[in-house]
């Protein structure tokens, strides 16, 4: 057999090795920090419908309160807000959110990067929506 070939079929074990590697470091990586604010904007009702979470964080479990705001067609009213509650995980990078709004439960699942979070926000039986949450340094009740 030539040297060559002999190369090459060792290179692909160690190519695999250490993207496995690589893929697999990012579960075992310890939790991002998500404490503080998180909004981003989604097109449901409107295309300025948007979503606001302040989160604290006990080691890979989240917990947060905020709100939904949903933007009005109509020039005579103004936008509706409703208060939400937060419990998730995050895992490496991965962010998995129960949303509840009452007795009424969504999902948003999301993957860190930097300071943004784009993510799939799973509204109850209304549809899913891509979002993309971001830090906010605006501090409730301002």
């Amino acid at each position: 057999m030539p040297t060559g070939s002999r190369r090459c079929s060792t290179r692909h074990p160690i190519f695999l090795v250490a993207l496995t590697a690589c893929l697999a470091c990012d579960a075992t990586r310890p939790s991002r920090n998500l404490e503080g604010r998180r909004e981003g904007q989604f097109a449901g009702n409107t295309p300025t419908d948007s979503i606001s979470i302040s989160f604290t964080q006990s080691d890979s479990i989240l917990y947060g309160n905020g709100f939904l705001r949903f933007g009005s067609r109509n020039a005579n009213t103004g936008p509706v807000y409703f208060p939400l509650q937060v419990v998730g995980t995050v895992s490496g990078r991965t962010v998995d959110l129960v949303i509840s709004e009452g007795p009424v439960q969504s999902r948003l699942h999301g993957y860190l990067m930097g300071g943004r979070m784009p993510a799939v926000f799973e509204y109850a039986t209304v549809g899913t929506y891509p979002i993309v949450l971001h830090r906010s340094s605006i501090v409730f009740g301002q």
